[in-house]
């Protein structure tokens, strides 16, 4: 397949001269890169969280989406994938090693840009046409198979709830893509988040606990607040909706308390937890391993996919989704997102996108 993109860019006259090799900018979500197993000539590399990466995806989507182009699921799925890329590679490839080029972009669950313009799957199926044309019938954007297997099991754990997300909505982080914080971060970050949602709610029952008291008990977590965190501390009397935005910080803890092994159970979001309990479980406790790296991405697919449903129900007028708790939800989100370091974001900066 791969060798027949060579002809036709070789009789292309409109695509940038490459001379015998062809020139192939690749997309890789995974973690680790795979070895370059192929007769190859490197030109760039750059991995995140590379600065100029970031400024290179952002351009990237924007000629995605060029010209005011219409969002499709074609370039949904492009920009889904452009948000997870780990890796950006420029290499010359000769013709002769374009297919085993192809298999490594399998490996490294790659996208590929040609120079007509045209964005690739591995196979070499045009997932974007360099004028802005539809994708072919049987492109695909790459995703690990444990990841789309997830993807099935979190839909049929929402059918036995009642629930339904769209099936174009793209899988969540393979294995081999995941990157998850060290333990010590997790557990410093699950302090701060205890800190902040007792004193919120401390403060809404008008039994305020003193900062001070908090950071004798949580001191790991006090020394990794936000920046949003400590203001939020050093105000004597916030609002309502400040309460209510901390206070909620509690199910992100709990989130991160159950990831580290502490909490033994996740269950479905149908209501917020007792905060109280939240707090008794982390102040004294100490920093365990994470739990296995499947079993995390498990919980994450599921509670993005729960997201989706929730705002959905919002778009459509409807405030609520019966059995569902959206705060919940929308905190577990940001919490296993953080986690998994989604688009490196500080905790202040972390986006739940569906």
């Amino acid at each position: 397949m791969l060798k027949r993109i060579f002809r036709h860019l070789a009789s292309d006259r409109s695509a940038p001269a490459s001379g015998p090799d062809v020139l192939v900018n690749a997309y890789a979500t995974v973690a680790t890169l795979p070895p370059f197993d192929f007769p190859h000539t490197p030109r760039a590399a750059r991995s995140a969280p590379d600065a100029g990466l970031t400024d290179h995806l952002q351009g990237f989507s924007e000629f995605v989406m060029r010209d005011g182009s219409t969002m499709t699921q074609a370039r949904y799925h492009l920009l889904s994938h452009l948000k997870r890329v780990r890796h950006h590679t420029s290499v010359m490839v000769p013709e002769s090693a374009l297919d085993a080029f192809g298999t490594w972009a399998a490996r490294a669950n790659a996208i590929m840009f040609f120079p007509d313009a045209s964005i690739r799957d591995p196979a070499g199926n045009v997932l974007l046409g360099g004028d802005g044309s539809s994708c072919d019938f049987e492109a695909r954007v790459p995703h690990p198979a444990d990841a789309w297997a997830r993807k099935a099991r979190s839909e049929a754990k929402l059918a036995e709830h009642g629930l339904r997300s769209t099936a174009s909505l793209p899988p969540r982080d393979g294995e081999s893509e995941a990157r998850l914080r060290p333990v010590d971060e997790v557990w410093a970050r699950t302090g701060a988040l205890t800190i902040v949602g007792v004193r919120a709610e401390s403060i809404r029952r008008g039994n305020p606990v003193p900062v001070e008291s908090l950071k004798e008990r949580l001191p790991d977590g006090f020394a990794h607040l936000s920046p949003a965190e400590e203001v939020f501390l050093q105000t004597a009397s916030p609002d309502a909706a400040r309460l209510d935005r901390f206070g909620g910080r509690l199910e992100a803890a709990r989130t991160l308390a159950w990831a580290l092994s502490l909490d033994g159970d996740l269950p479905f979001p149908a209501a917020a937890s007792d905060g109280s309990a939240v707090a008794r479980q982390v102040i004294g406790a100490s920093p365990r391993g994470l739990r296995p790296t499947a079993v995390l991405l498990d919980a994450l697919d599921f509670h993005h996919r729960v997201h989706w449903v929730v705002r959905q129900a919002h778009i459509n007028g409807r405030n609520t989704v019966a059995g569902v708790d959206g705060g919940v939800v929308a905190e577990r989100t940001r919490a296993f997102n953080w986690l998994v370091q989604f688009k490196d974001a500080a905790w202040d900066d972390v986006d739940t996108p569906t």
